[in-house]
């Protein structure tokens, strides 16, 4: 599972030594354990920014091939606690999980997926992990599918509090799986006993706010022949007193009130910034509505349908541009949008096997003279570029990419696009092929330079 202990592939040698220990003979495999504190140190991967740790289950749900994720605030009773507590809570209708595909998504990483496969986001096998403990302390994940009904326990609360001397080095995973017939559910003793389900089930109800007939009431929610992944998380991050997040609902009937925003409200930094109205930074709604670049999943916040925004297609003086970067095909959609002109905004949108990885990235002459480029904005997809070898060039969090020359000349090559794009749309700017051509030719001699310098 998750933790392994020492393991000889050879006896040790029965001999003893002069010195009266024994000498062992053979190789004797050290394998990691893991330290119920390590919980705590992953949720620090997103420190920087709440919505990247919802971000890792909205792409799960997606590489499931949910047509629906709810994400929303409920509130329970908790024993423990002794009140009702906040819960947050992510529903989808995806194909659900397995009692293996469920232990690989809650393991410290797995192998990589099919390279082929351009719709799949996870690739590290460490999102959900890092996303859930960032959110809060304890989750639970019920899932079903057309064979199987699984329910399974991450918890840093149960982790520090139900542990001895002899087992403070290992991290206790709860699962029970049961087999589906239809609607009627046998546990599956192929991968537990009775009693493995019996203690399991024991401590979800001492730790947590489910008991066995909060889960069923749960697993209904699926219906007789439904599938898919709830995902509930509560002792939510705090920031202060308060919760980090902020969950609100429109009593008036307003969409755009239902939602869940960072509390702080801050915007993420950026170099040559027009403005700090950045809403997606703290709109959980706003970021959702332009997540994929291609959305085929309805996302509700606090139960009311997120209306995808089509980056691409929301902007006037449009123009398609296709390079090469570095021999990869890329294609980058250029324009002008009124509503971030009003927010004095711009930058590049880029996106990821469809998935945004960097919004209002600021490029060329949007550093230096933002002023020149406000409400200008791009769309491109780098799948192709920033794929280097095998390798796919994206940070774990999936929110920046990886140093590297093919994302330096991506760079290179934007801001050369953005600053033609400006001049050519500019009052009295021209549109020749002969300043075209200019243009290009210094956006080559910009690029080689630059590889000229690195390379010293």
């Amino acid at each position: 599972m998750v933790n392994k202990r020492k393991k000889n592939l050879v006896s040790p040698d029965a001999g003893g030594s002069t010195s009266g220990s024994p000498k062992r003979k053979g190789v004797c495999k050290n394998y990691v354990h893991a330290c119920p504190a390590y919980l705590e140190t992953l949720g620090q991967t997103h420190c920087g920014w709440t919505f990247g740790a919802i971000a890792e289950i909205v792409d799960n749900s997606k590489d499931a091939r949910a047509t629906k994720l709810d994400i929303l605030v409920e509130h329970h009773h908790s024993e423990m606690h002794g009140e009702r507590i906040p819960m947050l809570a992510l529903i989808d209708d995806g194909h659900g999980m397995s009692h293996d595909e469920l232990l690989v998504m809650l393991s410290l990483g797995n192998k990589k997926f099919h390279q082929d496969d351009r719709e799949r986001i996870g690739k590290y096998g460490v999102g959900f992990r890092t996303g859930a403990m960032k959110l809060g302390r304890d989750v639970i994940v019920l899932t079903q599918t057309t064979e199987s009904r699984s329910v399974a326990f991450l918890s840093q609360t149960c982790n520090e509090s139900n542990k001895d001397d002899d087992s403070e080095a290992e991290l206790e995973l709860p699962i029970v799986t049961y087999h589906r017939i239809a609607s009627v559910m046998e546990l599956d003793t192929d991968v537990q006993s009775e009693q493995t389900s019996e203690y399991n089930l024991d401590i979800m109800k001492r730790f947590s706010p489910f008991n066995e007939y909060f889960i069923g009431g749960k697993f209904a929610l699926f219906g007789e022949n439904g599938q898919g992944t709830q995902v509930y998380i509560w002792n939510l991050e705090k920031s202060g007193s308060d919760f980090s997040l902020e969950w609100q609902r429109s009593n008036n009937g307003d969409v755009n009130g239902d939602d869940i925003v960072i509390r702080s409200r801050r915007t993420r930094q950026r170099p040559g910034p027009l403005s700090q109205r950045v809403p997606l930074d703290y709109s959980l709604r706003a970021y959702l509505e332009v997540i994929f670049i291609d959305p085929r999943m309805e996302i509700f916040i606090q139960g009311s349908l997120v209306k995808s925004r089509l980056v691409a297609k929301s902007l006037d003086k449009t123009k398609i541009i296709d390079g090469n970067i570095p021999g990869k095909p890329v294609q980058l959609i250029l324009g002008h949008c009124k509503q971030e002109w009003e927010r004095m905004n711009s930058g590049i949108f880029l996106y990821w096997h469809g998935r945004l990885i960097e919004a209002y990235k600021r490029v060329g002459g949007m550093i230096q003279h933002p002023e020149n480029s406000r409400g200008v904005i791009g769309v491109v997809d780098v799948t192709d570029v920033m794929r280097v070898g095998d390798r796919d060039m994206v940070n774990n969090t999936k929110q920046t990419f990886q140093e590297c020359e093919a994302y330096a000349e991506l760079e290179d090559w934007l801001g050369g696009m953005l600053d033609m794009y400006c001049r050519e749309n500019s009052e009295g700017g021209g549109s020749s092929a002969n300043s075209e051509d200019h243009m290009s030719d210094l956006i080559y001699l910009r690029v080689q330079n630059n590889l000229l310098q690195r390379n010293r």
